[in-house]
């Protein structure tokens, strides 16, 4: 089996994970993984164009040429960690910081990630693969999410005599996606704000990044008036395919729902908008199977007990456990899922996600940046 390296920068903007894998056509192995932290001042801007797209050109620009330079630092970081020779690994594939993602847009539907990948095949002198969503659009499709082809790997390669159907992947990042596969079926969409809404809160009433472990919103109790009015939100009760963004569930989308009710104390507003999260992803998981016996869980959101013990009184019945429990770290599984598509491309293979995107057919996703 052959390396590929990993590059994701999630909606959270709060750090990129790296991840060095092994794969063939049916073998995925994770060799090591790191996360490293965004200088604030650059995920402030990070988040200034995602939400209200804020700046001018020249600091887009910028800004995707000091991603550029910050996405191959943290490779470099990993390989040093492991360590493993940089001049085996065939391939890297970068997912950078969305800036914009508007798939359905009428006139110019797009999606745009900053990270600029000649930059990083510059510095690490390796082949790197990029812009994996505009391709699906072009044929389309949302181009998001894409993830759900790797979960559907990683889980039947870890499982090879389970009964297929009855487990689903979730990733709890800043937005949250579903994977599921009943009756052989590949499916997947946003389920809506994973931790986005919980930090941005957080972040607004407390000057914090995150709520460590959820106890800012254990400490609080759920505002039933105030959950109904969250849950009337068009975007759950669309049919997928669907994704979303930052652009949507946002700090600003919270207040425009806060200033139709009372005013309510912050911590039981964390912990309502714990209680979103939770009731968006638990129906998504009970739309797409019948008698769902597992939900495997990676990113962030793994790490917030009050939300992972909300999903587990959503969905009873259900075993609600991280995917470390499968073998794969749950801050890895994404980075290693764009180290995999860089894997497909090199081999000019599709990541056969149309019954995910709605693409009109499969496409071969991202661009080859050569080194100079």
């Amino acid at each position: 089996m052959a390396a590929y390296l990993g590059l994701m920068i999630g909606s959270s903007a709060d750090g990129i994970d790296a991840a060095l894998i092994e794969c063939d056509s049916k073998h995925c192995t994770l060799l090591g993984e790191h996360t490293q932290a965004l200088e604030p001042s650059i995920r402030e801007k990070i988040l200034a164009f995602s939400i209200n797209q804020e700046g001018s050109i020249q600091m887009q620009c910028t800004l995707d040429a000091v991603l550029g330079r910050c996405l191959a630092d943290a490779a470099e970081a990993l390989l040093d960690k492991i360590p493993y020779p940089i001049e085996t690994v065939q391939a890297v594939g970068v997912h950078g910081a969305t800036c914009l993602h508007q798939p359905t847009d009428a006139t110019a539907p797009t999606s745009i990630q900053l990270g600029d990948p000649n930059i990083i095949a510059a510095q690490l002198n390796r082949p790197v693969v990029s812009d994996f969503r505009r391709a699906d659009i072009a044929s389309g499709g949302q181009g998001a999410p894409l993830t759900p082809a790797f979960h559907h790997f990683w889980w039947h390669q870890s499982h090879p005599s389970a009964s297929a159907g009855k487990a689903v992947v979730v990733n709890i990042g800043g937005m949250a996606n579903i994977t599921a596969w009943p009756d052989g079926q590949l499916m997947g969409f946003d389920t809506g704000p994973g931790n986005v809404l919980m930090d941005a809160w957080i972040q607004s009433q407390q000057g914090l990044m995150y709520d460590a472990d959820g106890v800012w919103a254990a400490s609080g109790q759920v505002i039933p008036e105030l959950l109904s009015c969250f849950q009337k939100d068009s975007y759950f009760s669309e049919p997928w395919p669907k994704s979303t963004s930052r652009q949507y569930f946002n700090l600003g989308w919270i207040q425009a729902h806060l200033n139709a009710q009372t005013s309510h104390a912050p911590e039981d507003v964390q912990a309502t908008l714990c209680a979103l999260t939770a009731w968006s992803v638990a129906q998504a998981v009970q739309a797409c199977v019948v008698g769902c016996d597992q939900i495997w869980i990676c990113g962030g959101g793994v790490h917030n007990a009050a939300l992972m013990q909300a999903l587990s009184e959503r969905c009873p019945g259900c075993a609600v456990a991280s995917t470390a429990k499968a073998g794969w770290s749950p801050d890895a599984v994404e980075s290693s899922a764009f180290a995999w598509f860089a894997y497909l491309r090199l081999k000019g293979q599709s990541a056969r996600v149309a019954s995910v995107t709605g693409a009109q057919r499969h496409v071969v996703l991202g661009g080859i940046y050569q080194p100079a």
